[in-house]
């Protein structure tokens, strides 16, 4: 009896369980989704290009979305109510481009249901728009349209395209003044550095050219723009003709352009330095054209910099606020003012720099061993940061200058005109050649507190 109820517990369980499963377990999935709509991916007004290839296709993008359950039939058609309802709500005076300019796909294309996007092409009669006056007034106002029963996303269902017409051109990019490259003084005796070839439009050929450098073209830039750039002497620099081509599926490429920095001097030695340019067309080009408002200016300034301290030597000092009895934990010498090789030097550690010992009488020297001769052409000094006056009380000075550390040469005397400026530079009345310099203060803002400085730079080669 009891086995009986047990299979009749089972089976009343098993036939609800069928019961509610027809009714529960119904797929609803799909209920809250959208049906399908077809629109143009970017509606309104588009500004396309159109190369001067005879003959050039845009493609608008029309997409469908919702579950995917239809096919739909899409066309696009020109309309002169898109149009009129463009300038009105923009203010603009468009016209209709003419008929023999453009080609609009007669048959419908189909997006099968499993889709959700496709691509009308658009055909431009390139060679008719070339002789066209006024081209810029002219553009395509379109609407979509669809043979099936998939609605319309109305609020997209138009684009005028606007066409921006382009010879197919070779040029070099950057156009005009490239940011700056400069010549490094301590760098190799040639190295290399790149330049950007591109075409403005999908390539599908492969192409050579040649690129001029002629001097002219420097000269007729800084007429036009009141600069004074030097073309860089031809000897300085070498192009690579083997690098000239661009291959099909290649849009742009990078080209060398070899710095030989060791033709940048004179018969004694002397670096020729100059804010120089290198000035490059491109000449010719295998297919299409070149375009002919394309100069490039490679900018190659070849200038002083600052002469690497590492390897330094403090060879001698007459005062430092850390030689002082007790004081000596503090990093205050002369040394400081070169030690930038652990990163002392930074405006967020103001505790690391020299401070003369105040109790002895003006003038304060010290004397550096750069470890090789050098052309000096500049001093930059940087005060120790804070609130302190005594922080900025460097006033007056000299800089000597020695070949072997025993006859020493006046190099110039210099004045901190400012006495809150935190940094100040001094450029020689003319450079001057040595490996040791000897940095002398003779007259401070007035306190008693000596002088005090953070950071010394020697600029030159």
């Amino acid at each position: 009896m009891i086995n009986n109820m047990k299979k009749l517990i089972r089976t009343s369980v098993y036939l609800s369980a069928v019961a509610l499963c027809g009714t529960a377990c119904e797929d609803n999935r799909l209920n809250d989704m959208a049906d399908d709509k077809i629109y143009i991916v970017n509606s309104d007004g588009q500004s396309i290009d159109v190369i001067n290839f005879d003959t050039y296709t845009h493609y608008v993008a029309v997409s469908k979305s919702g579950y995917g359950s239809k096919d739909a039939q899409v066309r696009l058609a020109v309309d002169l109510d898109v149009l009129s309802k463009y300038n009105e709500r923009n203010g603009t005076h468009y016209e209709l481009l003419p008929s023999q300019c453009f080609w609009l796909q007669a048959n419908a294309t189909a997006i099968a249901a499993a889709e959700d996007r496709v691509f009308l092409p658009v055909g431009f009669n390139t060679s008719a728009m070339a002789i066209l006056k006024d081209r810029e007034k002219y553009v395509l106002p379109l609407k979509l349209t669809t043979d099936s029963d998939v609605e319309i996303y109305l609020q997209k269902n138009m684009v005028v395209l606007i066409p921006v017409f382009k010879d197919a051109s070779l040029q070099l990019l950057p156009d005009g003044l490239t940011p700056e490259q400069p010549i490094g003084i301590y760098a190799d005796d040639s190295y290399v550095i790149h330049t950007t070839v591109s075409v403005n439009y999908k390539n599908e050929w492969d192409l050579t050219y040649k690129i001029g450098t002629d001097p002219s073209y420097v000269n007729a830039y800084n007429a036009s723009n009141g600069t004074s750039f030097i073309p860089l002497p031809a000897d300085a620099f070498e192009l690579k003709p083997d690098e000239w081509t661009l291959p099909a599926g290649t849009n742009e490429k990078k080209i060398s352009v070899t710095i030989i920095k060791k033709n940048l001097m004179d018969e004694n030695g002397d670096y020729l330095m100059g804010d120089y340019v290198i000035p490059m067309k491109i000449t010719e080009v295998s297919k299409w054209n070149v375009n002919p408002d394309n100069l490039q200016l490679l900018h190659v300034p070849f200038q002083a910099s600052k002469v690497p301290k590492a390897g330094w030597e403090l060879l001698a000092y007459n005062s430092a606020y850390s030689d002082l009895p007790g004081n000596e934990w503090l990093d205050r010498g002369p040394g400081a003012v070169i030690d930038d090789v652990n990163a002392k030097h930074t405006y967020a550690d103001v505790q690391t720099f020299w401070l003369a010992d105040w109790t002895l009488p003006l003038p304060y020297w010290m004397v550096f061993d750069m470890k090789a001769r050098h052309k000096i052409l500049r001093i930059e000094l940087t005060m120790p940061l804070g609130g302190d006056n005594w922080r900025r009380s460097v006033k007056k000075g000299s800089l000597y200058v020695s070949e072997d550390n025993l006859v020493w040469t006046h190099a110039g005397d210099f004045e901190k005109t400012d006495k809150a400026a935190d940094d100040f530079a001094f450029d020689l009345p003319q450079p001057v050649d040595g490996r040791y310099i000897r940095l002398e203060f003779t007259e401070n803002y007035g306190n008693d507190t000596g002088v005090a400085v953070m950071n010394l730079e020697v600029i030159g080669f």
